[in-house]
């Protein structure tokens, strides 16, 4: 078994003809070289939006969430109060204020008008990611300088929107 002989090649290389995703994307000139890192710079940038987008995203389901549980316990606490009489100021196992003390996070219900979103956005970034892989694994060094430009530009711009505690 000979080790040695692969097909791809463990070093960088800086080869201006290195085929990128498909046949027709093989640069034949500085200036179509040129334009496919400027593509993979956009196209990290891109992604890091799509990132930066869902967190926004995630953030408006959550609080929409929170807004319905509020005004469910909102509904409930007027109604126990009007058959209690207002009687106890102090409930022992919700708090002051009859609120609960427990800090459990309960997951919202499945909707489908978030959920389905939710998907496919997931199912783009991680499309984007693994072409952006695919970019860096040709292990050409523009193609690589291209990506990583592209994500520190994006991370830059839209790294504010990302809360990465949240994934």
């Amino acid at each position: 078994m000979n080790t040695t002989s692969s097909s791809t090649p463990m070093f960088f290389r800086n080869d201006k003809r290195t085929t990128l995703y498909l046949a027709g994307w093989t640069p034949f000139s500085d200036g179509t070289y040129f334009l496919i890192c400027s593509f993979l710079i956009g196209f990290a940038f891109i992604t890091r939006a799509l990132v930066a987008f869902r967190a926004v995203m995630e953030q408006r389901f959550r609080t929409k969430h929170l807004d319905r549980q509020r005004a469910a316990a909102d509904d409930e606490t007027s109604d126990t109060k009007e058959k209690k009489n207002k009687t106890i100021p102090f409930d022992l196992e919700r708090g002051p204020g009859n609120q609960q003390t427990s800090t459990g996070v309960m997951a919202p219900p499945w909707r489908l008008i978030w959920d389905v979103p939710r998907a496919l956005l997931f199912a783009l970034i991680a499309t984007c990611s693994y072409l952006l892989i695919i970019a860096v694994m040709t292990m050409n060094v523009g193609y690589f300088c291209s990506v990583i430009t592209g994500l520190f530009l994006g991370e830059l711009t839209y790294g504010r929107s990302i809360q990465w505690a949240r994934y």
